[in-house]
């Protein structure tokens, strides 16, 4: 029923409701969460050539232009700090959607959270030192893009670096 959300005066605030459980720390509402965003930004190849879809993309592109950084923002955050480690995948494949349905935006928004001084938060500042910064920097922007399964690695390898569950040689293979 993309044409009832899609036209509904509450798309925007769903739309950012999904936004914000992104960093909640419970499976469940991470998970709904996700699902919801990856409908909207890539609904499955026959649905995003379908008339209803055709019709109502306008209005979804509306609302990443406005509050894709926020929601790229939020992702990463969480990858950090909050999701539940089962949903690294899942919160690595929506930082990709981001990259592929939006590449002349994802660049500027990915290169202004990461470089923010409160990226991640003042809890885990530390544990990502500048280097490492770089080298995520590189590898996610990298032309061509990372293939999918090596964007969502990159991705999940920069949450265990985050939680220390890693350490920074894993991005070792990035470099190459």
């Amino acid at each position: 029923a993309p044409h009832v959300m899609c036209s509904s005066p509450a798309f925007k605030s769903l739309f950012l409701l999904a936004v914000e459980a992104t960093s909640l720390p419970t499976l469940d509402p991470v998970r709904s969460a996700v699902k919801f965003l990856e409908v909207l930004l890539q609904p499955g190849e026959k649905a995003l050539h379908s008339p209803v879809w055709q019709m109502h993309r306008p209005k979804v592109d509306e609302v990443v232009h406005l509050h894709g950084e926020t929601l790229l923002a939020m992702v990463l955050v969480a990858l950090a700090e909050t999701c539940p480690r089962m949903m690294y995948r899942g919160l690595s494949g929506l930082v990709y959607l981001l990259l592929s349905m939006y590449p002349t935006k994802f660049s500027p928004w990915f290169l202004h959270v990461m470089q923010s001084p409160e990226f991640p938060t003042a809890s885990t500042a530390t544990l990502l030192p500048e280097k490492d910064r770089s080298i995520i920097c590189s590898a996610a922007l990298c032309t061509p893009p990372l293939p999918r399964q090596r964007f969502e690695a990159l991705f999940s390898d920069f949450a265990a670096i985050c939680r220390r569950e890693a350490t920074s040689d894993v991005l070792i293979a990035y470099q190459m």
